[in-house]
Order: C-alpha cells, then sequence, then structure tokens
C-alpha cells in the first residue's frame, strides 16, 4: 500500500508526463467542434452560432490553426478586417505553409488596400 506522501509524490512526478497527452486531447476536442462549426450552413444567421463554437476550440487549443482560420473568415465575411487579419495571422503563426490562411489574408490586405502591397 502506499502512503499518502508517497502518492502525492508520484501525482507530482507523473503530472508533467500527463500534460502533452491532455493537450492532445483538447486539440483534438478543438478539432472536433471546428468541424460542428464548419458543418452549419455558410450563411450569416449563423456566424454567431459559428463565432461561439470556434472560441471555444481556440479555448482547448490556443494555436489551433484551422479554428483560427475559420475564425478568420467570419470576420472577413463580417468586414471586421482587424479580426479577420488578427486570426489567420495566428493560423499562419501556428502553421506556417497554411496555404489557405496565406491566401485569405492576401485577400483581406487587396480589399482594404485597392490591391496595393503592404507589408505584413
Amino acid at each position: 500500500m502506499f502512503t499518502r506522501h508517497a502518492l502525492t509524490q508520484l501525482i507530482v512526478c507523473l503530472t508533467p508526463l500527463l500534460n502533452p497527452v491532455m493537450a492532445y486531447q483538447d486539440c483534438h476536442r478543438a478539432s472536433l467542434l471546428t468541424n460542428q462549426a464548419l458543418d452549419l450552413p455558410d450563411e450569416r444567421q449563423y456566424y454567431p452560432q459559428q463565432k461561439w463554437i470556434l472560441n471555444q476550440a481556440i479555448e482547448l487549443c490556443p494555436n489551433h490553426p484551422e479554428a483560427h482560420n475559420n475564425l478568420g473568415y467570419i470576420f472577413q465575411e463580417e468586414q471586421n478586417y482587424t479580426q479577420a487579419i488578427e486570426h489567420y495571422q495566428q493560423a499562419i503563426q501556428a502553421q506556417p505553409n497554411y496555404s489557405n490562411a496565406w491566401y485569405s489574408l492576401g485577400e483581406v490586405y487587396m480589399t482594404n488596400n485597392g490591391g496595393k502591397i503592404l507589408s505584413v
């Protein structure tokens, strides 16, 4: 039988090993939420619900590129370009080769600057 002290020590030692597993599970749940948001129709009336779901995904997994990209898309559709740019950049920071986020970021810059080149 373990003493209370021995169990406490065991938990303290195992916690760092469990953190990556827990982070993976959170990001997996975030992916499920992102898919749930995508399952809703791409219509303005669903944007508030989609934003809520995607924000829940980002809360679980702050560097989830698809959640940030999809949230950026909604903000772009709502013409909230500042927020769209922020989320596209976060998607790119999380996954630098994420071509959809790069393309969408370029689209926002083109829309807002009449096609002139901006520094990123």
